[in-house]
């Protein structure tokens, strides 16, 4: 068993399955999140309803585990980088790839989205590029429990996600919701097409602060973008929720209508439709 990642809430191994005779990923939750025997009874029910999540655009979880006071999550072992990697190393990318991969992610998002699950922490580094599946949504966990957990042990707020992704309603305290991961997705697009975070600061509060004043978009995109795109990435990320897009199909068909030379749909107030979301979810 390998180490193969490391964060706040968890530590990742590459591990092999003897039953089923095939390598997996365990994510093996850090023992001080382990102090509740009530949330981690919690924790496994809805990491296994999660679990239940099946697309091809997402990471699928396998089984959750509880043996000698240790927690693991047991999921597929994806064969690749990151995106977060990828722009690392290569900067921006052509309009053509970055499309491919944001039409993935919408894909998996919208399939989550319609089962009534949120993912609450969406960024380049949970967006795996598998050598054989392609662009695939990790980190499906469970940031409902893990944000409980984490503010009973480290006393702080509940506020889990990463800051440059997060929406402007999630730093004023209102509940997560589809348009709060679409928030991300904006963010996420502009940054593979710019090489950059579109919001940005020295300090948490200054990343925060920034997603309150006007983003800074280029004067000029690269040659290969197509017109009109400032003006779809604005509407996935404006201030109100409410007026961003109904839903990441929708976010996504107004990209291929760019793509194909269409101008996308005027960025109307929209009514967002009644959903009750159970679960959260966050990377850990």
């Amino acid at each position: 068993m390998d180490e193969i990642g490391r964060g706040a809430f968890a530590v990742v191994y590459r591990a092999r399955d003897v039953e089923l005779d095939r390598l997996v990923a365990l994510k093996e939750l850090h023992p001080a999140l382990l102090i509740q025997t009530e949330w981690v009874n919690s924790f496994k029910r809805e990491a296994r309803t999660i679990a239940k999540l099946d697309h091809p655009r997402i990471v699928p979880i396998y089984d959750v585990i509880e043996t000698d006071h240790r927690l693991v999550i047991v999921m597929r072992l994806v064969t690749g980088s990151s995106l977060e990697k990828m722009i690392a190393a290569h900067g921006p990318l052509p309009w053509a790839q970055a499309l491919e991969i944001i039409t993935a992610i919408g894909e998996g998002l919208d399939y989550a989205h319609n089962q009534h699950i949120l993912h609450r922490d969406l960024k380049p580094a949970n967006i795996l590029l598998d050598a054989n599946q392609g662009p695939l949504l990790g980190d499906f966990g469970m940031a409902k429990f893990i944000g409980e957990a984490s503010a009973q042990v480290t006393a702080d707020d509940k506020i889990v996600g990463t800051s440059a992704y997060m929406a402007p309603e999630i730093w004023e305290g209102a509940k997560y919701s589809p348009q709060s991961d679409l928030y991300a997705v904006g963010c996420i697009l502009y940054e593979m097409l710019s090489g950059e975070k579109l919001f940005r600061g020295e300090t948490s509060a200054a990343v925060m602060m920034s997603h309150f004043s006007p983003p800074r978009f280029p004067d000029v995109w690269p040659q290969d973008t197509p017109p009109g795109l400032s003006d779809v990435i604005k509407r996935a990320i404006t201030r109100a929720a409410r007026e961003r897009y109904p839903s990441a199909k929708a976010f996504i068909q107004a990209l291929t209508q760019l793509d194909s030379g269409q101008p996308a749909p005027h960025p109307l107030p929209m009514t967002l439709p009644c959903y009750r979301f159970d679960f959260l979810v966050i990377s850990v």
